[in-house]
């Protein structure tokens, strides 16, 4: 189970990093600067976009692995006691 918590967390950690970039200056493309500009806010949409799926994954991993310790434990408790 502390796998899950971990895959979770480096989920987590990834997005942080990808939130923490920024987007690079724009050098001079003379006519093309547009084109590159465009490209550039598209990338980081996309970016943003990546970034808050990640957040639900890393959700859904934790949401996983406590319903797998609820099922696992309820089953357990539920086997026969050795007389």
């Amino acid at each position: 189970m502390d796998e899950m918590g971990g895959l979770a967390d480096e989920t987590e950690s990834g997005t942080r990093t990808l939130d923490a970039m920024g987007a690079p200056p724009l050098a001079n493309a003379g006519e093309s600067i547009a084109l590159l500009a465009d490209a550039v806010a598209r990338v980081a949409k996309t970016s943003a976009g990546i970034s808050g799926e990640l957040r639900m994954v890393a959700g859904e991993i934790r949401a996983s692995r406590d319903e797998y310790r609820r099922v696992d434990e309820s089953g357990a408790n539920g086997m026969p006691k050795p007389p």
